[in-house]
């Protein structure tokens, strides 16, 4: 073969590899961008539940060490007054200055849906999106989001529905969520679906509270992997909400006399006075004390309700696996709080990265 000929083939082989090679490479980076977009889970949040916007010095580095960058935050409640008229409950005051976008989350009980007619739904949706407005004007806040917090029953499904049909008409630029709890998600032939632009799962509170054999009334795996397994086919985006709260569940001749939390709670399996019952969460008073307004005898039982995190893990990637079509989702916890971390950021859950 002449030398010239060879010099030429060998140089079209380097080529052809160094081709291959970049496509190669190329693939890869591509690939790698394609999994960064396609992680569902695209925000991270926190509810506020409290009556006054303040955030302790622990608030503000849990919500920079979770890297959030908004909050979904209770601006009132509305219940019924002496009447059976509905009436915001508690306002929110703020006082701190704001550094992250804020979504307003309207609190309605379910009784309060129970005796609305069709002018009474209409008044009612105008009168809370005027009181979230006024809140959002006074504290200078822009909002792209609203959302409604309510536990409706069968019975109240329509009237809720409306309402929110109302309150949407009211929003045509924003967005329009809604809580959905186990009970709701489980059942959606007999609740119904709300017509919100997206959902929140709150993935607590499945057990009875008063029930001495309830093992966790705030988080039992378990229990809740039974109500998401038909979450498919929900016609809804979700996002999902789990709990960081704890609280303690007084029971005297194993009937129920109160819950502590917050400022209440203390780590009982610390204390001197309670003797933790072999393999459950329950802890016995083993002489006459006083915890917080609450006469605690010999013999009363405390059940210690902590949702631990690793237990979420489960639930999470069944979530996930079933919703793995959404575009986006949050994923927050309820609720921000450093008494929920015995004011030490060493207590903060990290954000699960899917």
């Amino acid at each position: 073969m002449p030398k010239l000929s060879l010099i030429l083939l060998l140089t079209q082989g380097r080529n052809i590899l160094y081709y291959h090679f970049t496509l190669v490479w190329l693939l890869i980076i591509f690939a790698g961008c394609n999994t960064k977009g396609d992680k569902i889970i695209t925000n991270h949040s926190y509810y506020y539940w409290r009556t006054v916007y303040e955030l302790s010095d622990v608030e503000k580095e849990i919500l920079k060490k979770g890297q959030v960058s908004q909050l979904f935050v209770r601006f009132f409640d509305v219940d019924v007054d002496k009447n059976g008229k509905p009436k915001p409950i508690a306002p929110i005051i703020f006082k701190d200055t704001i550094l992250y976008e804020i979504v307003p989350v309207v609190y309605i009980t379910n009784r309060t849906l129970m005796h609305l007619d069709g002018k009474d739904i209409i008044s009612l949706a105008k009168n809370m999106i005027e009181k979230v407005n006024l809140i959002c004007e006074t504290a200078g806040i822009k909002v792209g989001e609203i959302q409604i917090d309510c536990d409706w029953s069968q019975e109240t499904a329509k009237p809720y529905f409306k309402l929110l049909d109302e309150i949407k008409q009211l929003l045509p630029n924003q967005i329009l969520s809604a809580t959905i709890r186990l009970h709701q998600i489980k059942y959606p032939e007999l609740t119904g679906v709300p017509p919100v632009d997206r959902g929140c799962l709150m993935v607590y509170n499945v057990g009875k509270l008063t029930d001495f054999k309830t093992k966790n009334s705030i988080f039992d795996d378990h229990l809740i992997l039974k109500y998401v397994d038909n979450l498919e086919d929900y016609p809804i985006e979700l996002d999902m909400a789990f709990p960081v709260f704890r609280q303690l569940v007084l029971f005297r001749n194993e009937k129920f006399v109160g819950v502590l939390r917050k400022e209440n709670y203390f780590d009982i399996d610390k204390a001197a006075t309670f003797a933790q019952l072999e393999k459950t969460n329950n802890f016995m008073c083993l002489r006459d004390t006083m915890l917080a307004n609450f006469s605690v005898f010999k013999g009363d039982i405390l059940r210690n309700e902590d949702p631990k995190l690793e237990r979420f893990y489960t639930i999470e990637k069944k979530i996930l696996t079933v919703r793995k079509d959404q575009k986006k989702m949050t994923y927050l916890y309820f609720d921000l709080s450093s008494e929920n971390f015995n004011h030490s950021i060493h207590e903060v859950p990290s954000f699960p990265i899917y």
